[in-house]
């Protein structure tokens, strides 16, 4: 029977979630509402947004197919897509979506037209689970149902969240998991069964394993400063059994979880993430006394600045954003002797080093780069904090009134300091919060002796709710917000889209087993990253955490701006060279910008799109997947070349990374026929450039480069040792257009303490494919003002007389009979004579080859593909890929299952019983 503890215990759960909700389902309807009357659709037109709207339409239909195509022969699912980028590992995209039961379950179940609704599903849903999370741990910790309803949403709506839950919905994940491993780590502490514990730590390194070393890192801390707590008399005998039950139990999820967390991990280590580091400009320890200041000024302010974001750049405390009560209840804390709760002492402590340190950000990414992304900690101690102390303000003696009084006028005398000071400025939402401060003080003082305690509360949470519409609305109002203007209008991602010119590839040109080929299309950085998985086209764009980093390396070497940061991959900038030997058949561009098409593609047709007309071209020099070539040269002779030397390279000799023995022969007489152009640099008002030192002056300034160019070649402008230096305002990300007749291109600078450094200065830009003389000016805008390094501009050109016969010889001898199915290409080849086979296919040690039934060495190649070297004769070619690390995580799967029954089976027969939970009561 049901115990009347028990009893009690459900009737809190359930009063604690039916306040919860109402509150939250009424701040989302708030939230909608403002989303429906501003037109605003939850997906911003960026890049991030796009490419969410076209990876959940990807995981549904990939969900859908696996299902049907398992039900009607029981084939296995794929694990490779030559749609992600120029093909990768499927576990890329799938990382944060399929693992992610949130997303996994509705998203089959969505049609591409209603991908936005089903973002909003998913979205409130992790906000939803959040708060469930935060109550249960609230409860767990014997707190009052009330208080813990509130603090709920005051950990839901905090600045984190509200700018995150949209933004990059899976952040929220890490705010689900955080109190529930809490209170799993709170079990085995307590000496009770593991088992809570070590199902939380594999669901968490499932659905994401990056926020599992955030959490870990935290359940350490609490477990320890818990251990003191519950045991103060035996704590040299019981440390090491319980430390030791904890790191078992740890590693059992971790071996639970493998099948998932080793491909995943393989492949952070095999992106550009794991070598992209951050040099913060204010040095490791502190961050700048400005920041630092603004930073505080804002901590209690609704919107965080409005929307402004310090990712990878400050210490993202903009976003804290914490409701005005939370300082009084930090107040109350600090009047006691006490502190209730060590380990709550440890997370304040560390979250206030965060705000004030960049190594907090190095610590909790691996020493990576800072980033913003640990701060749900900081909104998890903040709102823990309010419930803790929600009883004493709602008690409200009259030395919490002196002192709440204190802290009240503290604080404000700091936001006039930093006014004055400048590191911040007060606006209506810094008003707002002290108002918010005052009310509540009077309020309270009013209530005090004359109202119920009840009615106490219920003034408490009214506060609190009014503080969390306050949060979202100064974030989503145009009105004040910075943030909401990079949201797309209401119902249009779809359509807008659909507008790529990907879709009218999709109508004539689909590629199938049988016909491999790439396309390309002219279309703007975020759509191109929506087409690529939109559309059933194999693209050349890549936009993912885990892109493989060849993409990086190989385009740096070629100074392509097409590569902006280690995870984003735009194509090859209209190169033919390049855009031929990546099997690229058909380009499909707006009329308007035909001057981007490239060397040697042939207008098929053409459509009206939207009153735009978009034609497609065909790659007359077409190289299927497989091509040859006679002779090589190692890459330690390729990396001393120019970007175009190292270009004209690739068409007459395969890069290998090493010799391969003397039946493959090595190039000696390579032969460079790119020429430098006469130019004439003209700076307009504005700009100011003595060789070395660029300084912007204004907004939209303009530095003109004349020139003549040449026929029959592809026209490029080499601009050498861009950098910034230091700007009027510090900077994230500085897009630079570069503007020639009916093409505009544009860099992407970034300061070295910004998370997508790469280290690059130099960029190589196609201008035109030359094939009439223009005398036209090239004009680079600089968009904001500003200080760059900045050695030289140079105009190039390509000519293309050899390229015809350099492709013709590639093709002499190629793959044929080809075939591309799920995880597996093969096809057949005839040689007269030795020749090293190139696949265009991105290097990967998933890959394994046969030859003629026989296993072979796949080579890196060209800096990113893959090679074969054959002998004279006829050959079959299979290659079939294997998800790295999913076999050694499937091993360690079963193991861990083993061990799982195995204490299972202790248990149940001879295990010892476990203590009673101590849990100390505190106010």
């Amino acid at each position: 029977m049901e115990t009347h503890a028990a009893r009690v215990k459900n009737s809190s759960i359930l009063k604690a979630v039916y306040l919860y909700s109402i509150l939250f389902f009424a701040l989302m309807l708030f939230t909608l509402f403002l989303f429906q009357q501003t037109g605003k659709a939850p997906f911003q037109i960026t890049r991030d947004g796009f490419s969410h709207f076209s990876t959940l339409k990807y995981i549904g239909e990939y969900i859908r197919t696996s299902a049907k195509s398992f039900s009607e022969n029981g084939a296995c699912i794929n694990f490779y897509d030559f749609r992600i980028g120029l093909g990768d590992d499927i576990f890329v995209k799938l990382w944060v979506g399929l693992l992610n039961p949130v997303v996994f379950i509705p998203a089959a179940f969505f049609s591409p037209v209603h991908i936005e609704g089903l973002y909003w599903v998913i979205s409130v849903i992790h906000m939803y689970l959040a708060g469930i999370a935060f109550i249960f741990f609230c409860l767990y910790h014997k707190r009052d149902c009330f208080a813990s309803a509130c603090g709920a949403v005051t950990y839901v709506f905090s600045g984190f969240a509200a700018y995150y839950f949209l933004r990059q919905y899976f952040f929220i994940t890490s705010m689900i998991l955080l109190p529930v491993m809490l209170l799993a780590t709170d079990k085995i502490v307590n000496d009770k069964k593991p088992y809570l514990f070590i199902f939380f730590v594999t669901i968490s390194i499932v659905i994401n394993f990056y926020f599992t070393f955030v959490i870990t890192i935290m359940a350490l801390l609490y477990g320890l400063a818990r251990f003191l707590e519950i045991y103060p008399q035996e704590r040299t005998r019981l440390f090491f059994p319980v430390f030791l039950k904890g790191v078992g139990s740890y590693m059992l999820g971790i071996l639970l979880s493998s099948p998932f967390l080793m491909p995943v991990a393989y492949k952070f280590l095999e992106s550009g993430r794991r070598n992209s580091e951050m040099i913060y400009s204010d040095g490791l320890f502190l961050y700048s006394a400005d920041k630092i200041i603004s930073g505080f000024a804002h901590l209690f302010t609704p919107g965080g600045k409005f929307g402004e974001a310090f990712i990878g750049d400050a210490s993202a405390i903009g976003e804290a954003s914490m409701f005005p009560l939370c300082l009084f209840a930090l107040a109350c804390i600090f009047k006691k002797k006490r502190m209730p709760h060590k380990w709550l002492k440890v997370f304040l402590l560390l979250s206030i080093c965060g705000l004030i340190s960049p190594l907090v950000g190095y610590l909790f990414n691996v020493g990576a780069y800072v980033t913003d992304r640990w701060m749900f900690i900081l909104s998890f101690t903040f709102s823990y904090i309010l419930v803790s102390q929600f009883s004493r303000l709602s008690a409200w003696d009259k030395k919490d009134e002196k002192f709440c009084i204190t802290a009240m006028l503290v604080y404000e005398l700091f936001l006039v300091s930093a006014h004055i000071l400048g590191g911040a400025k007060f606006n209506v939402a810094t008003f707002f919060s002290i108002v918010v401060m005052l009310f509540s003080i009077l309020l309270m003082s009013g209530m005090k002796n004359r109202t119920s305690l009840f009615s106490r509360k219920a003034a408490l949470m009214a506060i609190i709710v009014l503080s969390a519409a306050a949060n979202i609305y100064f974030l989503y109002i145009p009105r004040y917000s910075n943030f909401l203007k990079t949201f797309g209008p209401q119902g249009q991602t779809y359509n807008t889209i659909m507008k790529s010119p990907a879709r009218l590839l999709d109508q004539m040109y689909v590629p199938d087993s049988t016909n491999f080929f790439r396309s390309d299309n002219d279309v703007v950085l975020g759509s191109a990253f929506a087409s690529q998985l939109f559309f059933k086209q194999n693209g050349v764009s890549g936009y993912t955490s885990l892109i493989n980093r060849l993409f990086a390396s190989s385009q740096i070497e070629l100074e392509n701006i097409g590569l902006s940061q280690p995870w984003s991959f735009r194509g090859f900038n209209e190169r033919a060279i390049q855009e031929t030997l990546a099997s690229v058949k058909y380009y499909a561009v707006n009329d308007k910008r035909k001057l981007a098409v490239p060397f040697g593609f042939e207008k098929t047709n053409s459509e009206i799109i939207n009153e735009n007309t978009y034609s497609i071209f065909k790659n007359k020099y077409f190289l299927p997947i497989g091509y040859t070539y006679e002779k090589y040269i190692t890459r330690n002779i390729y990396q001393n070349f120019s970007a175009l030397e190292k270009q004209e390279t690739l068409l007459q000799s395969v890069v290998l990374e090493k010799t391969i023995g003397v039946d493959f022969r090595q190039e000696e007489n390579l032969k460079f026929t790119n020429i430098k152009l006469p130019s004439r640099i003209v700076e307009t008002d504005g700009v100011k450039w003595d060789g070395s030192t660029l300084k912007v002056e204004k907004k939209g300034a303009m530095t003109k480069i004349y020139f003549d160019s040449v026929h029959n070649a592809e026209t490029y402008i080499h601009i050498t040792g861009l950098d910034i230096e230091h700007t009027k305002h510090p900077l994230l990300a500085l897009y630079v257009p570069v503007v020639y007749r009916d093409t505009r291109n544009a860099l992407f600078l970034v300061p070295n303490y910004y998370s997508g450094y790469t280290g690059r200065k130099n960029y190589l830009v196609k201008l035109c494919s030359g094939t009439e003389n223009s005398n036209e000016p090239c004009s680079i805008i600089w968009r904001e003002p500003g200080t760059f390094k900045l050695d030289d501009i140079q105009v190039y050109a390509q000519p293309m007389d050899n390229y015809p016969a350099q492709i013709n010889k590639l093709r002499e001898d190629v793959l044929e009979n080809i075939y591309v199915g799920n995880d597996r290409v093969s096809g057949t080849i005839s040689l007269q004579k030795n020749k090293i086979l190139c696949l265009s296919i991105p290097y990967s040690k998933g890959w394994h080859a046969k030859v003629d039934g026989k296993k072979a060495e796949l080579l890196k190649a060209n800096s990113l593909f893959m090679a074969l070297p054959l002998e004279a004769g006829d050959h079959k070619i299979e290659l079939e890929y294997h998800v790295p690390g999913l076999r050694l995580g499937l091993c360690f799967f079963i193991l861990g299952v083993l061990i799982l029954l195995g204490m299972m089976f202790y248990d149940k027969t001879k295990g010892k019983p476990h203590r009673e939970e101590k849990m100390p009561a505190f106010n």
